[in-house]
């Protein structure tokens, strides 16, 4: 009182963290964006948002990889052939990390990117090759 502590209990405040799995993503974010009900009953609710994430992403990572190899050798084949070279062996192969993003973003990491904000996303696999060419 008066800036004097009393030691008086005037409030208490308590927190709980609240996680929810789903693979019905359109319901999570209806969900989401319904908190407001809450905020409009007295309830404080800190929504920080859902977050997506690619259940599948383990098993899709062997085909992306493959994907950036027939493209690699795609363009060693566009760059050597147009001063008369040809491809030949593979000498050495780096996987880079895959990039989560949303559709048409630039946003890239040198670890590795993944975004957890939206539903659609675009998956990308990036190799370095080194291919054997001769002429």
């Amino acid at each position: 009182i008066n800036g004097n502590f009393t030691g008086k209990i005037l409030a208490y405040q308590a927190n709980q963290n609240v996680v929810v799995r789903s693979t019905d993503v359109q319901m999570i974010q209806k969900l989401s964006n319904g908190i407001g009900v809450l905020l409009q009953t007295g309830i404080n609710v800190n929504n920080y948002g859902p977050q997506f994430y690619i259940s599948s992403l383990n098993s899709l990572r062997p085909k992306l990889l493959a994907d950036a190899m027939r493209d690699a050798q795609a363009r060693a084949q566009a760059i050597t052939s147009a001063v008369g070279g040809k491809v030949g062996a593979v000498l050495s192969v780096t996987s880079g990390p895959f990039q989560v993003t949303t559709p048409d973003s630039t946003d890239t990491s040198s670890g590795g990117y993944y975004d957890t904000t939206t539903i659609p996303k675009t998956v990308t696999a990036t190799v370095s090759v080194s291919f054997k060419v001769s002429k």
